[in-house]
């Protein structure tokens, strides 16, 4: 149990490290618009498995992308105008999703299960057709909502919450 909460640690230490390197901001990106946002979910599609099986896998990855789409959405609706078909296009690409099982207990015996939920990919901003900028991320997300992953159905609530996280993560990330 102590060993995992350490590896937890020096995970998200490694983490917080690389979100420093990759971080660096200036003043044009704060000041950064875009056409659009598309999620691309190609490379969860391209591995072919998943945590509910071959079967599942390829409703689990559509999910994933229709719920980051409504999560971008929300989170950079400020810096989106599809009127401007001059801005580029930022693209959220989804490598993998990872859930946490809960099977190392409650928060502190107060019944609350806590898991650490994992997604990894990276911002692409694409203006003609050219990549101009990529911020890779692995974003650890402590979910208190913790529901059981035994029925595919109850993954909604942790991947919202998941990509809620991811999408704000990656904005402050890229400086926008």
């Amino acid at each position: 149990m102590k060993a995992m909460r350490s590896v937890r640690f020096v995970l998200a230490a490694l983490v917080a490290l690389l979100l420093v390197a990759f971080g660096a901001t200036d003043e044009a990106a704060a000041q950064q618009r875009f056409s659009r946002v598309v999620v691309d979910v190609s490379p969860m599609r391209a591995k072919g498995a998943g945590p509910f099986g071959l079967g599942q896998y390829g409703l689990f990855v559509d999910r994933t992308q229709e719920v980051m789409t409504r999560e971008a959405a929300k989170v950079f609706a400020g810096v989106i105008d599809p009127r401007d078909r001059n801005a580029p296009v930022l693209v959220i690409r989804i490598d993998s999703v990872q859930f946490g099982d809960g099977s190392g207990g409650d928060d502190e015996n107060r019944g609350v299960m806590r898991v650490t939920d994992y997604m990894q990919g990276a911002g692409v901003v694409v203006a003609n057709g050219k990549v101009v900028k990529q911020v890779p991320m692995l974003g650890a997300y402590d979910n208190v909502a913790g529901s059981s992953l035994m029925f595919a159905d109850n993954a909604g609530p942790r991947l919202q919450g998941l990509c809620a996280f991811y999408a704000g993560w990656l904005k402050r990330q890229m400086g926008i």
